[in-house]
């Protein structure tokens, strides 16, 4: 149990770095990453994509949590959950957001990063957010392995919650 946390830890950790870079990648640079899209996923995509650039233009000047809940809102309602080994033949992958947009599928780590893209590019500081993993309570009792992500106001504070299970932003209290 010990190593496992301990290597959820690193995940999590070597998660953050990696997804930061990634979002700065595509950080005002969405005429490129619409033609990357275009060129690599075809028209339908590349449609997505000029829909999350709207998106995010739309909420520049809103509140945070507006922000928050409407970015959540906009990738459960626009990706589809496909199993990594459904998706990419491989038991653990971890996409980009041109993959993401790109087949319009993901399983919960890829909702995460391209939401983590988002709010980054919203302007919302890195130090704010956090890529959680987390224990999924499935209806059957069981649980399984699942990563959310995770909105601080203050370092100190109840995190809000963005996860592609529930369309609701809630505090990890809830």
């Amino acid at each position: 149990l010990k190593a496992l946390l301990l290597t959820m830890l690193i995940l999590a950790i070597v998660t953050f770095v990696v997804n930061k870079s990634v979002a700065q990648a595509t950080r005002h640079q969405f005429p490129i990453f619409q033609t990357h899209v275009l060129n690599t996923y075809g028209s339908e995509a590349a449609a997505l994509a000029s829909q999350w650039h709207r998106v995010i233009e739309q909420l520049r000047d809103r509140e945070t949590e507006a922000q928050l809940a409407e970015i959540n809102r906009f990738f459960n309602q626009s990706i589809r959950w496909t199993a990594d080994l459904q998706l990419y033949k491989k038991a653990d992958y971890w996409a980009t957001p041109a993959e993401t947009i790109g087949l319009k599928e993901g399983d919960c780590e890829d909702f995460t990063i391209i939401k983590y893209a988002s709010l980054l590019e919203l302007g919302i500081p890195a130090e704010q957010l956090r890529l959680t993993y987390v224990r999924l309570r499935m209806p059957s009792g069981r649980s399984q392995a699942h990563m959310v992500l995770t909105w601080y106001s203050e370092p100190t504070a109840i995190p809000l919650i963005l996860d592609n299970v529930n369309p609701r932003v809630l505090p990890a209290s809830q």
